[in-house]
């Protein structure tokens, strides 16, 4: 391994460390970080096949609350294996959540923690460990990591090219703080998403926006002045109770589509493991994620 590698911003320490140790091979590897005094870390995915020694897209999956085995949930390391591509699942501090947009509002945040400079850190010891192609790196979550997502497009959008939450509501911190300019956006949520529902989800110190002004948010910042075209898709496994429709709106300097799962609850669609109520099994979320990705390499 490489010596430790101090990075340092205006001059001094930025309270960022970490040791970069090349990934010359498939497999899964972690790797660490000290990000302000705390201790961090993130899982890899190699896939074989793959040309490491060129410029590789990479995919950052973001658990929810409490975490689970992402890579179980979505099976995105099969979707990986198939398209070829790395997958990163970072992992959140000890309390399990994400410091989200917001100063003092969850258990992370109020511990001092910073998830935007983590992030940053973390692709800046990525872009140490592997040749990353930085015009195809995304980002994608479920749940409380769906809303990280809509944090990090909004935030680290120079580092990130498209984005895309599952199970996730913006929340009202990202009216006023979504920076940046157009981003391609592909978003899916559950009519009776009973953790993040589309009514809104009122709160004391935030609130979750209705599905609604989430959705003028995304319109309004990629330029859509068109229309929008909605389809139904095919309804597969009419037992799951649940049907699909894709909208993509249209007049956009960036794409921004939305899949709209009638009668399923707070879950990854197409996935084998259900968190809650109903799920969809007509389609496959991490399938469809990726391949809109790849649409949008740079």
């Amino acid at each position: 391994a490489a010596g430790l590698a101090l990075w340092a911003c205006g001059g001094g320490d930025d309270g960022v460390s970490f040791e970069p140790e090349p990934i010359l091979e498939p497999g899964i590897h972690i790797r660490y970080l000290t990000v302000d005094g705390f201790q961090r870390s993130a899982t890899i995915y190699v896939p074989p096949g793959l040309a490491l020694d060129e410029p590789q897209m990479l995919v950052l999956m973001l658990h929810g609350n409490p975490p689970a085995d992402m890579s179980k949930l979505t099976r995105f390391n099969d979707v990986a294996d198939s398209l070829g591509f790395i997958m990163v699942y970072p992992h959140s501090f000890a309390s399990g959540q994400w410091a989200f947009a917001c100063d003092r509002c969850n258990p992370a945040a109020d511990m001092g923690i910073d998830d935007v400079k983590y992030f940053s850190a973390l692709l800046d010891l990525l872009e140490q460990d592997l040749v990353v192609d930085r015009g195809a790196v995304f980002v994608t979550g479920f749940s409380m990591g769906g809303m990280m997502t809509v944090n990090l497009i909004c935030q680290l959008g120079d580092r990130f090219v498209a984005a895309a939450p599952v199970g996730a509501i913006a929340w009202d911190w990202h009216m006023d703080h979504c920076g940046g300019g157009p981003q391609p956006l592909m978003w899916h949520i559950g009519s009776v998403d009973n953790q993040f529902p589309w009514e809104g989800k009122p709160g004391p110190v935030f609130s979750g926006l209705p599905g609604d002004s989430m959705k003028a948010l995304w319109l309004a910042k990629n330029g859509c002045d068109g229309g929008e075209v909605t389809s139904r898709l095919p309804d597969l496994d009419p037992s799951d109770g649940t049907t699909v429709t894709r909208t993509v709106f249209t007049g956009c300097r960036e794409d921004f589509e939305f899949y709209w799962y009638e009668g399923m609850d707070h879950n990854w669609p197409g996935s084998p493991h259900i968190v809650a109520g109903r799920t969809n099994r007509d389609v496959n979320a991490s399938s469809l994620i990726a391949r809109f990705f790849m649409e949008h390499r740079r």
